[in-house]
């Protein structure tokens, strides 16, 4: 079984200033997170970020939830529209193989390497 955190203090900001009734239905979908975090379920729409070694998101149309797991814990790291949320979450925590210390170059592509 595992225990569903918040991470402080953004996780919880964000989540007060979504919808009451998609409040609602985290908290339901946080009851099936304790029990298997990384397995679609009735009620659980969940994947693995691409990019991301351990990072996840959780599906409430059109809202979503992104975790990490931890040992026994998911800490809910932020909550957002889908048109939102990604670009919140590269802010705080860069994907595997983005430039974060400096842009490329102008004219070259950066190799593609994906998550395994």
């Amino acid at each position: 079984m595992y225990a569903v955190t918040f991470a402080k203090p953004l996780a919880g900001i964000t989540f007060t200033k979504l919808p009451r009734g998609i409040q609602r239905a985290f908290d339901r979908a946080f009851d099936e997170l304790k029990r298997d975090p990384r397995t679609p379920a009735p009620g659980l729409d969940v994947h693995r970020l691409r990019g991301y070694q351990n990072v996840w998101t959780l599906r409430i149309p059109p809202w979503r939830g992104s975790y990490a797991i931890d040992g026994s814990s998911v800490v809910m790291i932020v909550f957002g529209h889908r048109a939102t949320i990604y670009a919140l979450l590269h802010h705080l925590l860069p994907p595997e193989g983005t430039y974060v210390s400096s842009p490329p170059s102008p004219g070259t592509r950066p190799r593609n390497r994906r998550a395994n």
